[in-house]
Parts: structure tokens; C-alpha cells; sequence
């Protein structure tokens, strides 16, 4: 049985964001590189800190989604899907 990772998404730190959602992933690797590719658009949604979990065990530190590095049209769709 494969173990799983998925990120906990936060709105403040300590503070679990309703939505979005992260999916879950097979791989360490398949959930770095979702978060690499969706932080921006992530961050403009309201989440502030992404933490991954491996089989509900954190792994590593959680990261802070830096709002000074978002792009003026990361902005502009606050609608757009992460997923």
C-alpha cells in the first residue's frame, strides 16, 4: 500500500484553510513539483503556508508563500484552480 502525501494548506499559520484543497499525491516528488507549479495562484487565494504531510506526519518545515514575489495577474484570478 502506497503511503501518501498531500500539503496542508493554511490561511494563517497554525489556521487550516478551508479551501482550495490540495490533492493527494503517490509521490514526495509529484507534491513538490504541484506546489512548485500553483504556489502563485495558491498564495493569491489566501493561503499563506504550505505544509506537507506524508501519511498525516509532517515532513520538513512548513513553507511560507512569499506575497511579495506574486505577479500582477496572479491577482487577477482569484477564480483560477490550482488543481
Amino acid at each position: 500500500m502506497h503511503r501518501l502525501w498531500e500539503w496542508v494548506l493554511e490561511d494563517a499559520p497554525g489556521r487550516r484553510a478551508d479551501r482550495p484543497a490540495s490533492p493527494v499525491f503517490t509521490s514526495r516528488f509529484e507534491a513538490e513539483e504541484w506546489l512548485g507549479a500553483h504556489w502563485r495562484v495558491l498564495a493569491a487565494q489566501g493561503v499563506r503556508v504550505a505544509r506537507l504531510e506524508h501519511a498525516g506526519v509532517a515532513v520538513g518545515p512548513a513553507l511560507v508563500l512569499p506575497l511579495d514575489r506574486l505577479r500582477p495577474d496572479d491577482r487577477l484570478r482569484p477564480d483560477a484552480s490550482p488543481s
